[in-house]
């Protein structure tokens, strides 16, 4: 019994920060969607959003599912069993993400600006907030089965 409310407490005080990950997606997806049906002033153009390797039709759909499995995690996340294995290769997973991501931002200011993909910095940033989510339900898991 002492393990089940340690875990919860893991879960209890990861879930804001999941929380947080989960709101600056959803602001991504939505500002993305609404410069397409209303371009705005206040907002980065439509292309600044995403690099364009997945057409956008077929992008707001995955970003959609993304946000649908973000939230559905973060509300279930005290009623599951954490497992050290699945943490650390969450872990490993979640590193060597926001990693990439990190260079590919780096890369961008430096050197490969005139590489399409090197260019945004807005899908780095929103790539790495994914990581990030990634690497707290890596921690829910490594921290939560100790």
């Amino acid at each position: 019994m002492k393990a089940h409310r340690r875990h919860q407490s893991v879960a209890v005080r990861l879930r804001p920060w999941l929380g947080l990950a989960v709101l600056l997606f959803g602001l991504r997806v939505a500002a993305q969607y609404l410069e397409l049906l209303w371009p705005a002033a206040p907002l980065p153009e439509f292309d600044a959003w995403s690099s364009g390797l997945i057409p956008y039709p077929q992008l707001f759909v995955l970003q959609c599912l993304l946000l649908w499995g973000m939230v559905h995690l973060c509300r279930s996340l005290p009623g599951i069993r954490p497992s050290p294995v699945l943490g650390r290769v969450l872990m490993y997973l979640a590193l060597t993400y926001f990693s990439v991501m990190c260079l590919r931002f780096l890369t961008a200011l430096f050197n490969l600006s005139h590489i399409r993909w090197f260019q945004l910095a807005l899908p780095s940033f929103f790539h790495m907030v994914l990581a990030a989510y990634l690497g707290l339900v890596a921690r829910f898991h490594l921290r939560g089965s100790q």
